[in-house]
């Protein structure tokens, strides 16, 4: 047995690209309401580069803090499985210690009998 629970890389992923989208959004909003000429004037500025460009440098300033989560991540799962496994121990220790009571009740039982 070991520990059950299925990989979260997945979804970590699906959360960083998650915070990217509503960076990029937020960022949007911001721009259209803080300067609606950059907006909205053809002056050469590109204003979608412009964005992209900020979350790709914002993102990689705060990419270690993704990478932080997922090497949490991993550090839980190992920790899981080796609680699994002395779980694991126990029981079987607790299984033979078991076995031997009931061997030791029969033989009580004999005598008695």
């Amino acid at each position: 047995m070991s520990f059950e629970f299925h990989h979260t890389c997945p979804e970590i992923d699906r959360g960083i690209d998650s915070a990217r989208d509503e960076v990029e959004a937020h960022l949007d909003d911001f721009i259209c309401e803080a300067s609606p000429l950059f907006y909205y004037a053809n002056n050469g500025i590109d204003k979608n580069k412009y964005i992209r460009d900020y979350i790709n440098s914002t993102f990689k300033a705060i990419e270690d803090i993704f990478e932080k989560v997922r090497s949490t991540n991993e550090s839980m799962r190992s920790e899981a499985e080796i609680q699994v496994e002395s779980l694991e121990e126990t029981i079987e220790e607790l299984e033979a210690e078991i076995k031997e009571k009931n061997s030791l009740i029969e033989s009580l039982e004999s005598q008695i009998d």
